[in-house]
């Protein structure tokens, strides 16, 4: 019987040595099954949360894109975002200046207007699972330097929603961006809004001082021609040239004194800017003008009369004008101001890597020969 008792007490402890060895195992094996649980748990949160994050590096580099596409389409319309009803322009373009009168547009707020747009469409082209909505505001601030540009999009709250899980990060994206736009903007309006006299008419007075052209002239005619001379008569006698030749010249002054400035713009800006002027021939226009007074004598000697006592004196009549001549010119001048410094990626028709060009018209001289229209 003793030899029966200390067998089953063997028995008994490799029976409790199995159990225990299986209760360790299915420990482990719960423990490990509840680890791959959490793992796969937190794995799906991390994942859920790079794609909130993925979504907000797209929307950044959204409003990136946005403000590229948005310069090149407001500075190529001169400032606007649409070219509205009432703003005086030529070829679809925006004047700055008619004559004495200038017109600034508000440029950046149309950057904003311009901006918002284009971020709308390019975030609503993102497919997501991701509630996010429009943005509502758009805000363009410029650094002091002026060389940076701060767009901020405000948004609702981006959200993703799960069973058991709720990712709310906030819509509103900002960027820090830099551009050369506000000092683009700046070379027009300093040098053809702000400026008194303006430079077009500048040269246009350059032009009639230059030229050579005299202010006054007197011709007169002895006997015959039996009449006074006409204005155009007397401007030839004195300036050796008919009025058309004179208006002629005047506008080939006018068109290479623009010539000179457009280089002196470039050796200006022409570090960041390429600045060109350019016109077709109907937008260079000259007029002459001709106030004469005329009078007449007898004191000439082309006759010869006889009084009654038959005594012979002069009885001719001399015929004699005295004009004074103006002058005037004007011009229309399309004014493009590129950024040399750096490409964007935009749209026009085709995508590809453009320069920014500001684009507009500016018209003056000393009289209105162009119509502003």
């Amino acid at each position: 019987m003793k030899g029966v008792s200390t067998a089953l007490m063997v028995l008994l402890v490799v029976i409790l040595s199995v159990i225990t060895a299986i209760g360790t195992y299915f420990f482990i094996l719960a423990s490990n099954l509840e680890n791959v649980r959490r793992s796969t748990i937190e794995r799906g949160i991390v994942a859920e949360i790079n794609e909130v994050e993925f979504l907000k590096q797209n929307l950044h580099q959204a409003l990136d894109y946005s403000f590229y596409q948005s310069k090149y389409d407001v500075a190529g319309l001169g400032g606007y975002n649409k070219i509205i009803t009432n703003a005086p322009k030529h070829n679809n373009l925006p004047y700055w200046r008619t004559y004495g009168d200038t017109f600034m547009p508000q440029y950046i707020g149309n950057l904003e207007d311009r901006t918002l747009e284009i971020y709308n469409i390019y975030t609503n082209s993102i497919k997501t699972d991701i509630i996010k909505s429009e943005a509502s505001e758009l805000t363009v601030e410029k650094s002091a330097s002026s060389t940076y540009a701060s767009v901020t999009a405000f948004s609702d709250p981006i959200k993703l929603e799960k069973p058991n899980l709720t990712i709310e990060e906030s819509g509103t994206i900002k960027e820090i961006i830099q551009t050369n736009i506000f000092d683009q903007f700046n070379v027009g309006k300093v040098n053809f809004v702000d400026t008194n006299p303006d430079p077009i008419l500048q040269t246009v007075l350059d032009t009639i001082t230059d030229s050579g052209l005299e202010g006054i002239g007197t011709l007169t005619y002895h006997c015959n021609p039996d009449r006074y001379p006409t204005d155009e008569e007397v401007f030839e006698d004195t300036n050796g040239m008919p009025i058309g030749d004179a208006e002629y010249l005047i506008k080939d002054l006018i068109k290479n004194n623009i010539a000179d400035l457009e280089n002196n713009l470039k050796l200006k800006y022409g570090l960041n800017f390429d600045i060109h002027l350019s016109f077709i021939d109907d937008d260079i226009q000259s007029e002459v003008e001709t106030l004469c007074k005329h009078s007449s004598g007898d004191s000439d000697c082309c006759y010869k009369c006889y009084d009654d006592a038959g005594a012979e004196y002069c009885c001719g009549t001399w015929y004699e004008s005295f004009c004074k001549f103006h002058y005037f010119g004007a011009a229309r001048v399309l004014v493009s101001i590129t950024d040399k410094t750096k490409t964007y990626a935009v749209y026009d028709g085709t995508t590809d890597l453009r320069n920014i060009k500001l684009n507009f018209y500016v018209v003056s001289g000393n009289k209105e020969l162009i119509n502003s229209n």
